[in-house]
C-alpha cells in the first residue's frame, strides 16, 4: 500500500499522508505545523497556551486525558492513582469531572463576591438563583442547532444508501437518542451548529437556559445537556409556542435579576414582542441554523462588542 493512502484522525479531523508528511485532508496543511491553529473538531474550542485541550485541561485528580475529539474509541483518562479508562467510560468520567469542575468554579466565583464568610447552605441558595451579573443565552434548538439544509443532507444520504447509514450521518449530525441508543430523527442536531454555540459560550462565559419544546415534550434537562455536550442550567416555565414563550423569558429575567441576555430562536414575531423582539432576539434563519453572523450579533447583545 502506498503511504499516500494511509489515513487517520487528529483532533476530530481527517488526516492522511501526502509526500511522506501527515496533512489535514480538508486543507492539505501539514499537521505538525498547523494543528495548534485549529479548534477541536468536536467542541470547537482552541488550545490554550499550555497546549492542553481547553475543554478538559486541569481536570481535578487527572494526570492525562483526551476527549477523543468526537472519536469515542480514542478517548482515555488516567487518574492520579494511575488507573486508566478508555472509550465510552472515559467520556463519561470526563463529562462528570467537567461538571464538577464547573460547579466548583461557580462556588469559588460566588465566594469571591462576598467578603464575609458564607456557609455551604447559603452558597447552594445563591447557586440556585444563578448570577445576576452572568450573561444568559435563552436557547431554542430546532432551527438553531439543526436546519432545513441539514435535513436535506439526511434525505440525500437516505437516497444514496437506501437507508440511514449511522456511520456516515454521524459525521455531519448527532442523532442518537440517549434513552435507547438508536437513531432518532425526531431529536437531531448538526455538529457544526453545536460547535458554533460552544464558541459563543466560550467567548461570553454565558449560562444556557432552555426555551425549546425539547425540554418538556422529548427529554429531561439533563438528557438534552448530555445529548448536546453543553451544560444547560435551567429552562423557563413555558417552552411551548406563541407569545407565552417570550413572556416566560421575561418572567425568568425578572425572577433572577438577569441584566445581560440574548435569545437564540428561529421563530420571531410568533414568540416575542417589544424589547425581546427588537433588542434581545438573535433572528436565526431556520434554513441554515446558527451562523457566524448570529454568533457575532449575540456577542454584541451580551457584551456590546
Amino acid at each position: 500500500m502506498s503511504k499516500n493512502n494511509v489515513k487517520s484522525r487528529l483532533s476530530g479531523y481527517d488526516i492522511h499522508i501526502k509526500d511522506d508528511t501527515w496533512v489535514f485532508s480538508d486543507t492539505l496543511e501539514p499537521t505538525a505545523s498547523s494543528y495548534k491553529k485549529r479548534p477541536c473538531g468536536e467542541c470547537g474550542l482552541y488550545r490554550g497556551d499550555n497546549d492542553h485541550d481547553p475543554c478538559i485541561s486541569d481536570l481535578p485528580k487527572v494526570l492525562n486525558a483526551c476527549c477523543g475529539h468526537g472519536d469515542t474509541e480514542d478517548a482515555y483518562v488516567m487518574m492520579e492513582d494511575r488507573e486508566c479508562f478508555y472509550g465510552e467510560d472515559a467520556v463519561k468520567i470526563i463529562n462528570n469531572l467537567k461538571k464538577n469542575r464547573r460547579m466548583q468554579e461557580t462556588r469559588d466565583r460566588i465566594l469571591s463576591k462576598y467578603p464575609e464568610d458564607v456557609d455551604e447552605h447559603s452558597v447552594k441558595l445563591i447557586m440556585k438563583h444563578k448570577f445576576k451579573n452572568t450573561p444568559v443565552i435563552f436557547l431554542d434548538i430546532d432551527g438553531v442547532l439543526n436546519s432545513v439544509q441539514g435535513h436535506q443532507r439526511i434525505e440525500d444520504y437516505e437516497v444514496l444508501n437506501g437507508n440511514y447509514d449511522e456511520n456516515s450521518i454521524e459525521d455531519i449530525i448527532h442523532c442518537k437518542n440517549d434513552l435507547n441508543g438508536e437513531i432518532c430523527l425526531g431529536s437531531w442536531v448538526e455538529r457544526w451548529l453545536v460547535n458554533n454555540l460552544k464558541i459563543l459560550i466560550q467567548h461570553t462565559n454565558a449560562e444556557v437556559v432552555g426555551v425549546s419544546s425539547w425540554f418538556t415534550s422529548r427529554h429531561s434537562l439533563e438528557t438534552v445537556s448530555d445529548f448536546l455536550g453543553i451544560e444547560i442550567v435551567d429552562m423557563t416555565d413555558y417552552t411551548g409556542g406563541g407569545l407565552e414563550r417570550g413572556r416566560s423569558v421575561e418572567r425568568y429575567v425578572d425572577k433572577y435579576g438577569i441584566k445581560d441576555y440574548c435569545i437564540l430562536d428561529d421563530s420571531h414575531e410568533q414568540h416575542y414582542e417589544g424589547k425581546l423582539l427588537n433588542e434581545k432576539l438573535v433572528r436565526v434563519d431556520g434554513g441554515f441554523g446558527l451562523s457566524f453572523y448570529d454568533i457575532n450579533w449575540a456577542r454584541y447583545i451580551l457584551k456590546g462588542d
